[in-house]
């Protein structure tokens, strides 16, 4: 009796649970019905900055991170060239271009370097009579560049070019009507006498002159000495003249441009006080033209 009892309890429950199940699901529902959730708001990127590079002479300004570009590439802002450095970008560093030419190539002048020790023909004119000339020969017996030693004092930023220089005659017409000689220096590229600003003679009787080296001006001297000089004689009817002079140039450490220049006397005019060299180095020069160049 009991367990039929228990037994109708559990079937009274079940069917009960079957009616509240169906009761709470009696509206059927379909899947286009079916609660979706709301979409999220689409994040906004974030502006981008660009990382600028400037423009230079090859591309114009441009965001390294992107790549865009900006204006255009700039010009090249060249330095000017000189006799030693070519052109150069103050942008971008290239190089343009070569250095200048030095005045007596670009003319064409045929003249010859010097070396030392070598004899090479020099013509002049005559003491005694200017319109004779006479053929002798010229040459560099020593060369040194020094800061200074017992008879040259040592400045800052300078340095001594010694040139020790033999002249020779024994035509006829030296014989006769004496010699005469000049040397002197002359900038090698521009042509210009002295390069810049044409010497003056001190108390000391020295040339002094200046040049223009690196954009500074730089006050320079020329010291001329008679060394020795004398006539001999050959075993022929006529002598031979010779004497040793020494140019004492003091220049600007690592100045390159001057040249030593033996020059017809004939440029060589006296005024009735000094000795004045007229003409350009276009005049002095002529088939027996040589120079000696200072390094």
């Amino acid at each position: 009796m009991k367990k039929y009892i228990l037994s109708l309890v559990l079937v009274i429950v079940l069917v009960l649970s079957a009616v509240g199940c169906a009761s709470n699901n009696d509206t059927p529902v379909s899947p286009s019905q079916a609660e979706t959730p709301e979409p999220k708001p689409e994040a906004t990127p974030e502006p981008h900055i660009h990382v600028w590079v400037d423009a230079n002479c090859q591309t114009p300004k441009t965001c390294s991170d992107c790549r865009e570009t900006e204006g255009s590439a700039l010009a090249h802002d060249l330095s000017e060239a000189t006799f030693w450095e070519p052109s150069v970008c103050l942008v971008c560093g290239e190089i343009v271009g070569e250095v200048l030419t030095s005045f007596i190539i670009e003319i064409g002048l045929s003249t010859e370097i010097m070396s030392i020790g070598t004899e090479y023909p020099y013509r002049s004119v005559c003491y005694d009579d200017t319109s004779v000339e006479t053929i002798g020969t010229v040459t560099i017996t020593d060369y040194k560049a020094i800061e200074s030693d017992e008879k040259r004092e040592a400045k800052d930023g300078y340095v001594w070019h010694i040139v020790k220089i033999k002249y020779s005659f024994g035509d006829e017409n030296a014989n006769n009507y004496g010699m005469m000689f000049r040397s002197d220096i002359v900038n090698y590229f521009t042509g210009d006498y002295y390069g810049f600003r044409k010497g003056i003679l001190n108390e000391e009787n020295e040339e002094v002159f200046a040049v223009v080296y690196n954009d500074e001006t730089f006050e320079c001297l020329n010291r001329f000495e008679s060394l020795n000089y004398n006539w001999s004689n050959t075993n022929s009817a006529l002598e031979v003249f010779t004497e040793e002079v020494e140019h004492s140039i003091l220049l600007p450490s690592g100045y390159e441009s001057m040249v030593i220049f033996p020059i017809n006397s004939k440029f060589n005019i006296y005024d009735g006080d000094n000795w004045e060299l007229t003409g350009s180095l276009i005049d002095w020069i002529d088939e027996y033209s040589v120079f000696f160049k200072l390094n």
